[in-house]
């Protein structure tokens, strides 16, 4: 898809990596919809969404990339870091 394209020639992400780009998405989504039977996973995978979006913020500021994009990552760095500091609510319901 050619904005997604665009997004990453930005950033200068390297066409090797590209493909990987769908399964990190996938795990992810699958991790934090494990928090209901596997709070421990789904607290790992934000940890890891959180080492993910240091890494897109680092690769838009590395290449000077200004763009909403930037924005966008920082926020989520932001969220994913919080929910790993505070994990999952564990009260039984």
């Amino acid at each position: 898809v050619a904005p997604i394209e665009k997004a990453l020639d930005d950033v200068r992400l390297a066409p090797e990596l590209r493909p990987l780009i769908p399964f990190v998405k996938a795990a992810s989504a699958i991790g934090l919809l494990s928090v209901f039977r596997f709070p421990a996973l789904a607290r790992l995978t934000t940890f890891m969404l959180t080492v993910y979006f240091v890494l897109a913020v680092g690769f838009h500021i590395r290449a000077k990339d200004w763009s909403p994009g930037l924005v966008a990552a920082s926020s989520l760095l932001g969220l994913f870091g919080a929910m790993t500091v505070t994990g999952p609510d564990l009260r039984k319901r």
